[in-house]
């Protein structure tokens, strides 16, 4: 670790991993990210480059120009773009297309099936990944029950389907001051993973 300037400090991302007992690999055939040489922390499993949509919308259009899909076959599923009505909420399946990441949702104030169905729009629609934060028991179950690839964190009460995640994008450094700082912490690193980045966690720093 080196100091710059008035208190300001560098931090080596490789050597803060190994400090808190973070374990990192080599991701076969990743460039390199910089700070880290080619390693990333084996938080989750992700950079599973799968066509989001974006990709779906490209491959419908060449079916067009091709002939394989007639024009009035590409406006009734475009016609759906870009919000899904389900009468309790509108889905905006369009935003990954506009931002580049699709719409988490908040699972606070809505019924477990209401998420689900929720999160089975967002994918429907072509989400490459699919976040639920502050989600109950109840709730994760619920969307385990529409998606069998979806994944959990219990503490972070998120739960999640990652199809399809960018490939690296840089390294995040995530720093909490003590152990009730949990479930944002980790609410945020799921977050940033499914974006593609890197994270690095420093938990409970406070003295």
């Amino acid at each position: 670790m080196a100091r710059v300037g008035d208190g300001v400090e560098m931090v080596d991302e490789a050597t803060l991993a190994a400090e808190q007992g973070l374990v990192l690999e080599a991701e076969e055939g990743a460039p390199d990210p910089g700070l880290l040489h080619g390693l990333r922390a084996t938080r989750l499993p992700y950079y599973r480059p799968v066509a989001g949509l974006r990709d779906e919308l490209f491959k419908l259009l060449e079916a067009v120009r091709k002939g394989e899909t007639s024009p009035d076959d590409a406006l009734e599923e475009l016609s759906s773009l870009p919000y899904r009505d389900l009468g309790f909420a509108r889905v905006d399946v369009h935003r990954e297309l506009r931002q580049g990441a699709p719409e988490a949702v908040l699972a606070e104030g809505k019924t477990p099936e209401q998420v689900a169905r929720i999160a089975e729009a967002l994918l429907d629609g072509g989400a490459g990944s699919v976040l639920v934060t502050r989600a109950s028991d109840e709730v994760r179950r619920a969307v385990r029950d529409v998606a069998a690839d979806a994944e959990e964190d219990e503490q972070a009460r998120c739960v999640w389907v990652a199809r399809g995640v960018p490939g690296p994008r840089g390294v995040v450094v995530i720093v909490s001051a003590g152990t009730s700082d949990g479930p944002v912490l980790h609410e945020a690193r799921i977050r940033a993973e499914l974006l593609g980045t890197t994270v690095l966690v420093h938990e409970d720093v406070a003295r």
